[in-house]
């Protein structure tokens, strides 16, 4: 999991070093569910999806900077332990956006 950090872009490049021929899977998540006291309206689920975007762009492109042909982008939107069931069973990257407030 990254989450934009440099300590993650370090796992990023570790990943991408060792397992060249691997396939990636850059998997952002935006979590549809209200969680404590921030309500999820559609408003803030767009924004969220927007920068789920631009996170999983941002690693997909140091993994191609990297040299990693096998490359797949994608942004899923719902309950977070019910996407991880998918039954993905190449190396994912997941990418969580940081709210910036």
């Amino acid at each position: 999991m990254t989450d934009g950090s440099k300590l993650a872009e370090n796992v990023v490049r570790y990943c991408a070093q060792n397992l060249p021929e691997a396939e990636f899977h850059v998997l952002g998540m935006v979590n549809t569910i209200s969680i404590g006291s921030t309500h999820r309206t559609m408003m803030l689920t767009e924004v969220l999806k927007k920068m789920a975007k631009k996170a999983v762009n941002k690693t997909a492109k140091q993994l191609q900077d990297l040299g990693i042909k096998k490359l797949h982008k994608h942004v899923l939107t719902g309950v977070p332990i019910m996407l991880l069931g998918l039954g993905i069973t190449t190396l994912i990257i997941i990418v969580c956006p940081v709210l910036p407030f």
